[in-house]
């Protein structure tokens, strides 16, 4: 897997601030995201927001991807991004290259005069 470029570390770790300031904020969007998997007893939730998001951004995404094929850091993001408002939204999903991934899915519009 290619490295982590720091523009979309930086962008990640930006989006994902307000979300885990805490320790408690962090351990339930972990556990939401890994549910049981072993990589999250490998998870240090405590110190300083400032610390904690960069090694835990670098460490799911060098684990790669979770049993369902998704990238494990991609994963977490798609459960901040039931969080967050559109324009935050559309920031994530503006990530999706990062992971490889294919543009989401559009809607049809029609649009009648």
């Amino acid at each position: 897997m290619k490295p982590l470029d720091a523009r979309s570390q930086q962008h990640i770790i930006d989006l994902l601030t307000p979300l885990m300031a805490t320790e408690q904020d962090r351990r339930a969007f972990l556990v939401l995201t890994l549910v049981d998997h072993a990589l999250l007893a490998q998870i240090d939730f405590t110190g300083s927001t400032l610390n904690f998001l960069p090694s835990m951004v670098e460490k799911l995404y060098q684990f790669g991807k979770l049993d369902d094929s998704r990238p494990a850091l991609w994963a977490l993001l798609e459960v901040a991004r039931e969080q967050v408002g559109l324009d935050e939204k559309h920031q994530i999903d503006a990530l999706r290259p990062v992971f490889d991934l294919p543009p989401p899915a559009r809607l049809d519009r029609v649009f009648l005069s």
